[in-house]
């Protein structure tokens, strides 16, 4: 075939392809060209040098701040803008934050920045609990928010506050408190104390640092009255909650279950009534699971009665007893009761040191690796706080001693009901009344009286009352609003009526403690009264209109039984809004044009963290937050 006859058929073919495809582009072009969208349309809106926003502040001093709007919307906008200042306070009794240890070249520090945990008040305590093994020093110290100290306290066998020595008890459990004031700080370890000037500056964050580790509980920052517990986490600790087994298990006897069918009871009781009790066994045992740590301490608490005993066996290695006398391995000791007795044991490398009460007793020559810890309880002696902490690594097994305490469910009485029906003459009433007050009185001689209560717009009133039948004992009364606490009680036949300044919180706590005639009062955890006045079996009652009541009960400290009147519910935990400022204004800005908003805001009251934010009308905002220093 002819070649030229073939590029001829080619050209034939590819020069209508070749213009059906230019008309095609032309075709595409043009309706893309007649169909593009409107430019988009949309106002920027943003801080100027963000960078420099504050993030912690001072009250009363002065912040500026600028931010940008630009107009993009292709017309001009008229712009509504409001700028909104929120001033929050943290909820100390409810808020528990985290206090982390972390590993770092064999000790163990804390870094934390948790606005939560700041210290800003004028006064404050930091006060907890350790533990210091063998050749291990703990640090404490408050750092500013660039994290320089500016408080130092370091312990080892001796503390030194400031670099000053402070001798410290030849104990294991150790007592911290430190207590600063704008003049003075006083550094408490066990019963040693030594106090120093305060410097100009001493408001910070908590710092803590462990060599290699110590154990720590029970920490707690004390700000104007209100406590704040702080949870203590290490990242590489290995901390078990174990239950112990138990045989002998103790019985359950029902007093009553049951409703009156009248519906006055049911006006008098808001919740059903089981009142229940436990049955004394003469032996209860409890069983530890195998000790897999080389060296350890293993503490305990129990308290013994008439006729009562607490053994501890350990595989018939070692045997430690103690009703009126401690008996170790047979052989008699000398010892001090308590009201409730701790009874330690160290053990390491075949050697064993057992205390009792905080004296050391004796020393054994016992291998007490891989036992397994039995606890033998006689005729309802109460065991508690039972646990096992290494020496030598962070290892930490509490355990659950299971029904060591008797619970009771009574009707939750309230104040208001009881005081209505108290002038109703007739005969039935009389009747239900006066059996309502024999079921429900508490017939303890040392005991208190305890209510949680949340009070989101602290604006209530919350009264715990205990009556007899035709009297009133005491009025404990705590009102938000006139932030007043109330107190009335009898005494010698006087009524004596006693007013105190509190702070009421979100949530609340009234506590009402009976020893021996001696009555205590107490608001947030803060003292109010203390006084002797004569007790009798009484019934408590509750009033909360418009409250929440989170939990009442009752508790016997002599046989720690517990009567609930009202379970634990729970509440979220989160700042409380205390105040809101806001600004608008309206202006018109051009197509592609800007404007720049010079503001600056005076944190002139009390307050934890504020959040400062710019709203347009049309829903777009941006904020930042701050923490007052």
């Amino acid at each position: 075939m002819d070649p030229d006859k073939v590029k001829d058929q080619d050209d034939d073919l590819y020069e209508p392809l070749i213009w059906a495809l230019s008309i095609g582009i032309i075709v595409v072009i043009a309706t893309l060209f007649f169909t593009r969208p409107a430019p988009e349309s949309f106002t920027e809106l943003y801080f100027l040098n963000h960078t420099t926003l504050p993030e912690y502040v001072n009250q009363d001093y002065k912040y500026d701040y600028s931010f940008v709007v630009h107009n993009l919307e292709n017309k001009p906008v008229e712009y509504n803008y409001t700028t909104t200042l929120e001033l929050y306070k943290y909820d100390y009794t409810c808020e528990k934050p985290d206090l982390y240890l972390e590993l770092k070249n064999n000790t163990r520090i804390t870094d934390t920045d948790d606005p939560a945990l700041l210290i800003r008040e004028d006064s404050y305590n930091v006060s907890f609990n350790f533990e210091l093994m063998q050749e291990n020093g703990l640090g404490f110290q408050i750092h500013d928010i660039n994290k320089n100290p500016l408080i130092d306290i370091s312990i080892d066998n001796k503390a030194y506050f400031q670099n000053i020595p402070i001798n410290i008890s030849n104990t294991d459990n150790h007592k911290f408190l430190l207590s600063v004031n704008p003049k003075t700080m006083i550094l408490t370890i066990d019963n040693n104390s030594l106090t120093l000037d305060t410097p100009e500056n001493y408001k910070g964050f908590p710092y803590i640092e462990t060599r290699p580790y110590a154990y720590i509980s029970n920490f707690i920052i004390t700000r104007n009255s209100t406590k704040q517990n702080v949870n203590i986490r290490a990242s590489d600790s290995i901390n078990k909650e174990v239950t112990l087994n138990k045989t002998a298990e103790q019985g359950i006897k029902i007093l009553y279950s049951r409703y009156l069918s009248s519906p006055l009871y049911q006006k008098l009781v808001l919740d059903p009534t089981i009142r229940s009790t436990k049955v004394n066994d003469s032996i209860t045992t409890y069983y530890a699971d195998e000790i897999n740590i080389s060296s350890f301490i293993l503490s305990t608490n129990f308290k013994i009665y008439t006729n009562t005993k607490v053994l501890l066996i350990f595989d018939g290695k070692l045997s430690i007893e103690y009703s009126d006398k401690l008996v170790i391995n047979n052989r008699e000791y000398d010892s001090t009761s308590r009201s409730m007795n701790s009874l330690v044991i160290k053990y390491w490398y075949n050697h064993t040191e057992i205390y009792f009460n905080d004296k050391l007793v004796t020393i054994v020559d016992v291998d007490l690796y891989k036992t397994t810890p039995k606890i033998i309880s006689y005729n309802n002696a109460v065991v508690r706080d039972f646990s096992i902490k290494a020496i030598n690594e962070p290892i930490a097994i509490n355990y659950k001693i299971p029904g060591r305490m008797q619970t009771e469910y009574s009707g939750l009485l309230t104040l208001s009901t009881i005081q209505k029906l108290r002038p109703n003459t007739t005969e039935q009433a009389h009747e239900q009344v006066q059996e309502l007050f024999q079921r429900e009185e508490i017939d303890w001689t040392s005991f208190n009286l305890r209510a949680n209560y949340y009070d989101s717009d602290k604006n209530g009133t919350f009264t715990i009352s205990y009556e007899t039948i035709n009297s009133t004992i005491f009025t404990f009364s705590a009102n938000a609003i006139g932030q007043q606490a109330y107190i009335s009680y009898i005494k010698n036949n006087q009524l004596i009526a006693r007013n105190f300044s509190i702070q009421p919180l979100s949530i609340n706590r009234l506590l009402v403690d009976v020893d021996s005639n001696t009555l205590i009062f107490s608001f947030n955890d803060r003292f109010l009264l203390k006084d002797n006045i004569p007790i009798v079996p009484g019934v408590a009652l509750f009033e909360y209109p418009g409250l929440m009541l989170l939990n009442a009960q009752a508790e016997n400290k002599e046989t720690n039984t517990y009567r609930i009147f009202k379970k634990q519910t729970t509440v979220d935990c989160k700042p409380q809004l205390i105040n809101i400022y806001s600004y608008s204004d309206i202006k018109t800005i051009a197509y592609n044009q800007f404007l720049i908003y010079n503001g600056y805001v005076i944190y002139n009251e009390d307050f934890d963290i504020a959040k400062v934010q710019i709203t347009l009308q049309n829903g777009q905002e941006i904020h930042f937050w701050s923490s007052r220093i």
